[in-house]
């Protein structure tokens, strides 16, 4: 039987599953990156669409108010056509 050696970077078994950290010194397979994950402009975008406005708190006062009462109805042929065009790629 024959054994290659499948470690041409030299990575002992101690940094496996280790990701290279800012700083961290090049190694044979290249120079470390950071990788970096930025949410703040998510949620802002979020927060703006959650705005609780009072127009907003009327709306929903009304809606609830309705439900209650039974007289909330959905179009259900709105409510489909919605839902598809949100999914269909624009």
């Amino acid at each position: 039987m024959r054994i290659d050696n499948r470690n041409p970077a030299g990575i002992s078994a101690s940094q496996l599953g280790r990701t290279p950290t800012a700083g961290a010194p090049a190694g044979p397979a290249g120079p470390a990156r950071e990788e970096q994950i930025q949410l703040s402009d998510l949620a802002g975008r979020l927060r703006s669409l959650s705005s609780d406005t009072p127009e907003r708190a009327a709306y929903l006062e009304k809606l609830s108010a309705e439900i209650e009462a039974g007289r909330y109805t959905v179009d259900a042929g709105a409510l489909s056509r919605k839902i598809i065009d949100d999914a269909l790629p624009k």
